[in-house]
């Protein structure tokens, strides 16, 4: 049986199709030329069998029927988008490319103060459907209030909702915290669904917000997340409290006075916040903030003799990853990306998109094509684990998701390959330039190209 779904953006004109095939509780045997399972080397042929939504065979031969045969393609897990914002999806197209980050922030706020639920909820079934049509089956979403939850909770795919909290007066912070107990008492998270809580950024939420959204997340088993070290204007702000950030935050009437000479100090009270959470950070461009070169150890708890290794201590003592955007970071003309540093320290680094507002798609296929032109040093199976099992494990989802393994749920990407051979068959998926063609959640065709 087929049921085909549409969905309408109706900011932009545009409608979005989604066809759901039903299988029966039999087996089902997908082949295709090659299998990409992550956890171990690829398959050719590549078999695999499904039933009752969960693999329970992957190999090179196969006895039974096959029922899905896609030829010169691959199969792969189902792909993690581990950082988007869903309610932003209107917003494609709709900024140019701004001069600074703070420029970028203040066309979102505007946007935001004439949004309607509406909007957001046409917003996010927009965003959900160009997921599945980028073979994405698992996201984190940071909503504004929660927004997306009623939406994703509905809908095929995983998700972890993180509530995004602002405040850096103590008014704002105890408002913050009311909305975000009310929000958790009104919902019901699913297997499939699950909370978290998303301090904005070290410049919008205070240290006191922090500490007391790292309470509630001990107290009702949260995962937690926050934008790090996103910009020099970040930078700027934390080590002289002047400039654009400044007088951003002026402007909305966020800006603490109590911060004036004392930056760093409440800088570095988060970053020791972060060593006693298990916090997946976002962006992470610009590490050096974090690190604070200056060598003063007055902006510490106590002295630190070696600076250079301050952030990676932090980020292996309380760190489920670091959420690296390739292509929002070049919409901004950051600087290089220490990503490989980061996983040379073994710390996970796992692929996002952030939001249409900044990002050309939310194809996590295509982020991983992008760091394949462009990024000399990086291993093809590192790339793949980056778009897959590391985003998994990043968002709490790694028991049943990420890899092609038996006993996991057979949420599956179909992505047809280039013409030829290659001694690394990783090339003729990241070489090829075609879409995705099928994807698959719980073994079941949520999207047919065509």
């Amino acid at each position: 049986m087929r049921i085909t779904l549409f969905i309408e953006n109706e900011r932009s004109n545009t409608s979005y199709m989604c066809q759901v095939f039903i299988m029966s509780s039999d087996t089902t045997v997908f082949k295709s030329r090659y299998v990409f399972p992550v956890d171990h080397a690829p398959l050719s042929p590549g078999f695999i069998s499904v039933r009752d939504g969960v693999i329970e065979k992957i190999d090179s031969t196969v006895c039974s029927e096959v029922n899905w045969d896609f030829g010169n393609a691959a199969i792969l897990p189902g792909l993690v988008n581990s950082h988007t914002h869903l309610d932003l999806c209107d917003l494609h197209g709709e900024i140019p490319v701004p001069s600074s980050l703070t420029d970028w922030l203040r066309k979102i706020v505007e946007f935001r103060k004439h949004q309607t639920q509406h909007q957001v909820v046409n917003a996010v079934q927009v965003g959900i459907a160009q997921c599945i049509e980028a073979g994405v089956t698992l996201v984190g979403d940071i909503a504004s209030q929660g927004l997306s939850w009623p939406v994703l909770v509905k809908g095929p795919l995983s998700a972890r909702v993180f509530f995004e909290l602002i405040g850096t007066h103590k008014q704002r912070v105890q408002e913050s915290m009311r909305n975000l107990r009310s929000w958790i008492a009104t919902i019901e998270p699913t297997f499939r669904c699950r909370m978290g809580a998303s301090p904005h950024a070290p410049y919008s939420a205070s240290p006191d917000l922090y500490r007391a959204v790292g309470e509630i997340a001990n107290e009702q088993e949260l995962s937690v997340c926050t934008h790090w070290a996103e910009s020099l204007e970040e930078l700027q702000l934390f080590e002289t409290g002047t400039g654009p950030m400044r007088v951003f935050l002026e402007e909305l009437n966020a800006w603490d006075p109590d911060w004036s000479g004392d930056q760093l100090v409440r800088f570095s009270q988060v970053t020791e916040w972060m060593a006693g959470q298990d916090v997946l950070l976002v962006h992470m461009n610009y590490p050096s903030s974090v690190t604070f070169e200056s060598r003063d150890s007055r902006y510490y708890k106590s002295p630190v003799k070696d600076p250079e290794s301050y952030l990676m201590d932090r980020l292996q003592k309380g760190c489920k990853g670091v959420v690296y955007c390739p292509r929002t970071h070049a919409y901004f003309g950051h600087s290089q990306h220490g990503y490989k540093d980061m996983m040379r320290s073994n710390i996970r680094v796992c692929l996002g998109t952030d939001s249409l507002a900044s990002a050309p798609d939310l194809s996590i296929l295509e982020e991983m094509r992008y760091l394949h032109r462009t990024s000399i040093g990086l291993s093809n199976v590192q790339l793949l684990e980056m778009g897959t099992i590391n985003g998994a494990m990043a968002l709490g989802f790694d028991s049943f998701l990420g890899t092609l393994s038996v006993g996991k749920q057979a949420d599956m990407t179909v992505i047809p390959l280039v013409a030829g051979e290659s001694a690394d068959p990783h090339d003729l998926l990241f070489g090829s330039s075609e879409a995705v063609s099928h994807t698959f959640i719980k073994g079941e065709c949520v999207f047919h190209k065509g």
